[in-house]
C-alpha cells in the first residue's frame, strides 16, 4: 500500500509542477 501511495504521490506531484511551469511560461 505504501509503495502504491508513494507512486501516485510521485505521479502527482510531477502533474503539479509540470503544470505550475506551463503557468508561470504562459504568464
Amino acid at each position: 500500500v505504501g509503495a502504491a501511495w508513494r507512486a501516485a504521490g510521485v505521479e502527482m506531484g510531477s502533474k503539479v509542477a509540470i503544470f505550475g511551469l506551463g503557468s508561470v511560461g504562459l504568464a
